[in-house]
């Protein structure tokens, strides 16, 4: 399952390690796909170039 998280008084989840602005600290985790705020877009674009890889 996938860790999504995201850093508080933020809106945005990440769920690629290798994002950028991946939260190491001071963060909230859900361990299955957010049903609310957005989704990185850093993030979206790792998987979808690491998928093609």
């Amino acid at each position: 399952m996938i860790e999504y998280r995201l850093k508080k008084d933020t809106d945005v989840w990440h769920w690629v390690h290798t994002c950028t602005k991946w939260p190491t600290f001071d963060y909230e985790v859900s361990r299955g796909e957010p049903t609310w705020g957005t989704k990185c877009q850093e993030c979206q674009q790792k998987q979808t170039t690491e998928d093609v890889e």
